[in-house]
């Protein structure tokens, strides 16, 4: 695949240049090395043509990758979101000109200096319409002291305070070769710290009440399948407070516990009876809960049997 431009030395253990082939193959080129160094991302750009640099070394399980580009926009969708990538925070750190990064209906200007994070499991995007760099840091979620919750509630904002300096010194420094996998736990501890004490991000402005409430149902019934959803995840996702979360549902579906549960075991109804090739345990992952032996007493509580009779009185197997 066009090796020569992929390249090797001692400042950047691999790095790949687009300027080294024609314009109309840089592109769908970029795509795989962002690919590759980063994520899958869905990129395009005005004329076909991107041309710019990415470089990457990883440090103790985390990768620090530096690009340089003309203006493009590279986006992580739905269908990409929950495979190869996901389970990572990205930290990003505006090096040049002028990018924007979008999560969760927010979106942030990044600048030289700028911090912002991000989640790979959930949909997002970098926008540049402009040349601008970044230098994008790939952390494992475990290696961070950090809920999904908590990075929902800032991701997509400009990241600050006391802590900001410390931990973009600190990154800055591993992606330039200076460090250890010692610096590199010290620099996640940073990033943590820097996190925990930013502000959630609130909605401002008048709120559409309907608006919101159809968007509450939506990003629910788009996550049954996850065993992460919460009330505090789903009040992150939003830009409001868990109070206000309650308040949202309460007159129209109530308690949100219960109304995530009843939609749960609707959907694994549902599934026991059209998908037949997937098993009790399989039905019962698929709709959020990790644990069989629990949805079966949740759904004979519901239905009055247990899922495995469900089944076959519907006669569509065991």
């Amino acid at each position: 695949m066009h090796g020569e431009v992929w390249t090797r030395d001692a400042a950047d253990p691999v790095a790949f240049d687009s300027r080294r082939v024609a314009p109309p193959v840089q592109v769908d080129l970029w795509e795989k090395a962002t690919a590759r160094f980063l994520v899958p991302m869905r990129i395009c750009a005005s004329g076909r043509s991107i041309a710019g640099v990415i470089s990457a070394r990883d440090v103790g399980g985390v990768s620090f990758c530096r690009l340089s580009a003309t203006p493009h926009t590279a986006v992580r969708d739905g269908a990409l979101a929950p495979g190869p990538g996901a389970g990572h925070y990205k930290v990003a750190i505006g090096l040049h000109g002028r990018s924007v990064v979008t999560q969760h209906g927010r979106r942030v200007s990044l600048r030289p200096g700028d911090v912002t994070v991000y989640d790979t499991s959930e949909e997002y995007g970098v926008i540049g319409n402009v040349p601008f760099g970044l230098l994008v840091v790939l952390v494992p979620q475990d290696a961070l002291d950090l809920t999904r919750d908590r990075v929902a509630a800032v991701a997509a904002t400009r990241l600050g305070g006391e802590h900001l300096h410390g931990a973009r010194t600190g990154l800055l420094s591993l992606a330039a070769g200076r460090g250890s996998a010692d610096a590199t736990e010290q620099a996640l501890a940073a990033i943590g710290r820097l996190v925990r004490s930013v502000p959630p991000a609130r909605l401002t402005g008048h709120r559409d009440g309907d608006a919101l409430l159809a968007r509450a149902k939506a990003l629910i019934a788009a996550r049954l399948g996850d065993p992460g959803l919460t009330p505090d995840h789903v009040a992150a996702l939003l830009g409001v407070s868990r109070r206000s979360l309650y308040d949202l549902l309460a007159a129209d579906v109530g308690p949100i516990a219960r109304y995530v549960r009843t939609l749960r075991l609707e959907r694994a109804r549902d599934l026991l009876l059209a998908a037949a090739d997937l098993t009790v345990a399989d039905v019962a992952v698929e709709c959020g809960f990790p644990d069989p032996a629990h949805f079966s007493r949740l759904f004979r509580r519901e239905y009055g049997v247990p899922p495995v009779q469900y089944r076959r009185a519907a006669g569509t197997g065991t």
